[in-house]
């Protein structure tokens, strides 16, 4: 049943950030068990940064590094292997609905998603975190073609840098050895924006002929 009603809404959203913060911690893979090069890996380390690749782009596997206290918002489409991470201070539900409304395209696939980050927030950046992770939650929960995989933020257990392997959807706790790889925005061979508006125009190398990425 839809809650209409500000009360129900706002109920409707608590519940849905509550079963959130318990749900299971996220299956991180090491990188050896991963079985990726590093060579294949790009990872963003700055705010309002955001990342698009496919299973097929020269580096399948994106993630993001100094999620303290940065949280990396991840979509997953397991169908066509395409995957987005979107790396800012802040994240809420209005935000993930204009990601997920330019992923989807024309179609209406499920979309895996992974919230992480919000490593050593004190007690009041945590209070100040809630209020827009308790919208980020209800966003997720009230739409049926988005299927929550992560949810570790904040206090939760959750490395401080992760990888996802576009080919499998994969989780990778990231290393010291992932880390040095990092590489500058103007250096990404996808199409990565670190404008403060964090708008991107949904293109990679591998896509610009094609009509849709995800």
């Amino acid at each position: 049943m839809k809650a209409n009603r500000p009360e129900d809404q706002a109920d409707f959203a608590e519940k849905a950030y509550q079963n959130a913060m318990n749900s299971p911690q996220g299956k991180y893979l090491n990188v050896q068990d991963a079985k990726i090069n590093y060579s294949e890996v790009m990872l963003m380390n700055h705010p309002f940064t955001t990342g698009i690749t496919s299973a097929v782009s020269v580096y399948p596997v994106l993630g993001g590094a100094a999620l303290n206290p940065c949280i990396a918002l991840a979509l997953y489409n397991p169908k066509t292997k395409a995957l987005l991470i979107h790396h800012e201070p802040l994240l809420d539900g209005k935000k993930l609905q204009e990601f997920a409304a330019r992923v989807r395209s024309s179609t209406n696939d499920m979309l895996h998603v992974h919230v992480i980050g919000g490593v050593g927030a004190n007690d009041i950046e945590e209070e100040f975190y809630k209020k827009s992770l308790i919208s980020l939650a209800a966003a997720i929960a009230s739409d049926k073609n988005m299927r929550l995989k992560t949810f570790d933020i904040l206090n939760k257990p959750h490395p401080s840098c992760f990888a996802i392997d576009a080919r499998n959807g994969r989780l990778i706790r990231g290393s010291s050895n992932i880390a040095t790889g990092v590489m500058d925005e103007e250096e990404y061979l996808l199409d990565c924006d670190c404008a403060d508006n964090s708008d991107f125009d949904g293109t990679a190398p591998e896509y610009l002929k094609s009509k849709t990425l995800f």
